[in-house]
C-alpha cells in the first residue's frame, strides 16, 4: 500500500474516533445536564432551628422523630451544658445535623472584629466535636449574613471560615418565631407566603427556651409541607448553600 493511501486511510480513521468521541461526550453532557435538573426539581425542605439546645429542643426532636423528618439544628455553645450533651448525642443519631451558630449570641462581642468572630466559632465548633465526636461543616450569622454588624468583616471572615473547612447557611423563608409576640397562626402565615416559591425552602426557626408556639406549630407546619409535595433533608444535602442577597 503507497504511503499517501496509508495516510487516507489514518485520516479517515481519526475523523471517526474524532466524531465518536464528540457523541460521547454530547451524550455525557447531556445525561449530567438531565440529573442535575432532576435534582433541581425535587422539592426538598430544609427545616432549620437556631438559639438550641434549650428545654425545647428535646420536645421539637420527639416530633420530628415522630414524623421522620431530619432537621439542621444551629447551636449556641454557651448552651452545651452538661445535661444537655446526651441530647446532642441523640440528635447525630437520629441523623440530624449540628452546625455553628455562636458561643454567647452577644452582638457587641463575636461581630467586634472577624478574629473575634472567628474565635466564638471555633469553640463552639470544638465543643460540639468534643460532644459527639463529629467534626461539625457548617455554620449560620446570628442575625443572617446580612446584619449591619458585619458589613466590613463578612467577607474576610467567609474566607477564613472556608479555609477551615466552613461554609455558611442563610435561609430563605422565616418563620418569624423570635420577633414579638409570635402566634400559631403568624408563625403558619409567615411560612405559607413564601415556601412555595422554591423547590428547596430553608425554613428559620428557633428552639430555645422561649419559644414554646414554634413547637405547638411544628407538627402543622411539617404536614403543610408534606401536603405540598415536599420532602426533608439536612442543610448538607442541599444541592447549594443557601446565601441571603447572592444566591
Amino acid at each position: 500500500m503507497s504511503r499517501q493511501r496509508v495516510l487516507a486511510v489514518f485520516c479517515v480513521f481519526m475523523l471517526f474516533m474524532c466524531a465518536a468521541l464528540e457523541r460521547h461526550v454530547y451524550v455525557k453532557q447531556a445525561s449530567s445536564t438531565n440529573t442535575a435538573k432532576t435534582k433541581t426539581d425535587e422539592k426538598i425542605a430544609y427545616l432549620t432551628f437556631d438559639d438550641g439546645p434549650s428545654v425545647n429542643t428535646e420536645k421539637v426532636i420527639a416530633i420530628l422523630e415522630k414524623e421522620h423528618v431530619p432537621a439542621t439544628f444551629f447551636l449556641i455553645g454557651e448552651q452545651i451544658t452538661e445535661d444537655k450533651k446526651d441530647l446532642l448525642c441523640t440528635m447525630v443519631e437520629k441523623g440530624h445535623l449540628l452546625g455553628v451558630h455562636t458561643y454567647c449570641h452577644k452582638s457587641e462581642q463575636i461581630y467586634r472584629s472577624a478574629d473575634a468572630y472567628i474565635e466564638d466559632a471555633l469553640k463552639t465548633a470544638d465543643k460540639i466535636q468534643e460532644v459527639t465526636g463529629k467534626k461539625t461543616t457548617v455554620y449560620r450569622f446570628p442575625w443572617g449574613s446580612c446584619n449591619g454588624y458585619l458589613t466590613n468583616i463578612c467577607d474576610t471572615i467567609v474566607e477564613e471560615m472556608r479555609k477551615r473547612g466552613y461554609e455558611y447557611y442563610d435561609w430563605n423563608v422565616s418563620a418569624e418565631d423570635s420577633v414579638g409576640s409570635p402566634t400559631s397562626s403568624s408563625i403558619m402565615r409567615n411560612i405559607e407566603k413564601d415556601f412555595k416559591k422554591y423547590n428547596e425552602p430553608v425554613i428559620l426557626m428557633h428552639d430555645s427556651g422561649a419559644n414554646t408556639v414554634t413547637v405547638d406549630t411544628l407538627p402543622a407546619i411539617i404536614k403543610r409541607l408534606k401536603e405540598e409535595g415536599y420532602q426533608f433533608a439536612t442543610l448538607d444535602k442541599r444541592t447549594e448553600v443557601c446565601h441571603y442577597r447572592r444566591n
